[in-house]
């Protein structure tokens, strides 16, 4: 269990299906960081090799693959996103259900 997933359960009640929910939650955010981290990466080294500049002096388009590989991240961003929400809600739904009864 990462240190996240070990916080988030700490708070729970120790009920069945929580420890495997926080780990989930816990699983979708470390994907979410790493492609944020990837995407930074990528820009700061686009942006270190200093902006091109076209004949007439305007800043030059950037390289159409690093735009092909910043939509890839773009998309596995959204779906990284859509699983932290997924599980962030099915642990609600946990909670809620423990409250209940």
């Amino acid at each position: 269990m990462s240190r996240l997933a070990a916080l988030i359960a700490s708070e729970l009640p120790a009920e069945s299906g929580m420890t495997e929910a926080a780990d989930a939650v816990a699983a979708a955010h470390g994907h979410l960081k790493r492609v944020r981290s990837l995407k930074t990466e990528m820009m700061r080294g686009e942006l270190a090799v200093g902006p091109a500049e076209s004949s007439r002096g305007e800043p030059a388009p950037p390289p159409p693959e690093l735009l092909r590989r910043l939509e890839r991240l773009e998309r596995y961003e959204r779906r990284a996103f859509s699983r932290r929400k997924s599980a962030v809600r099915h642990l609600a739904r946990l909670l809620q259900a423990v409250e209940r009864s």
